[in-house]
């Protein structure tokens, strides 16, 4: 998730009732701990969302989580780059095949490592 996707969600949440409480996670979702190695997010990127989300109504909006991580962003692969269009995507799909992802661009349902891939076999580790 990016900067660009809190007004959507926002609005979405404001369309149900302006006072839900929304909490923002600076580290929320890794998916197959494939991110582990991404920068994380600043606490500027966090309170410009919130303000996005406020500007939509929202009114008990806050932000949680741990910010500033330095992670290391991985070049996009070029022999897979070609099979995403975007930049997100392309990311993450050379997340997965540092990690071991064969199948690209990604189906994990019609891989054949599917039971045996590597990725979801990674052992989280907490890092300093």
């Amino acid at each position: 998730m990016n900067e660009g996707d809190i007004r959507p969600l926002s609005s979405f949440i404001a369309s149900i009732d302006l006072s839900l409480p929304v909490c923002l996670l600076a580290i929320a979702f890794r998916p197959n701990f494939i991110l582990e190695e991404h920068p994380g997010a600043t606490s500027d990127l966090m309170e410009r969302c919130v303000v996005i989300a406020k500007n939509e109504g929202l009114t008990n909006v806050s932000w949680s989580g741990r910010v500033g991580l330095p992670g290391r962003i991985a070049p996009v692969a070029t022999k897979i780059a070609h099979r995403y269009q975007s930049v997100e995507a392309k990311n993450l799909a050379t997340y997965a095949l540092q990690a071991g992802c064969g199948t690209h661009p990604r189906d994990c349902k019609i891989c054949e490592m599917n039971q045996k891939c590597p990725i979801k076999r990674h052992i989280p580790r907490i890092s300093s």
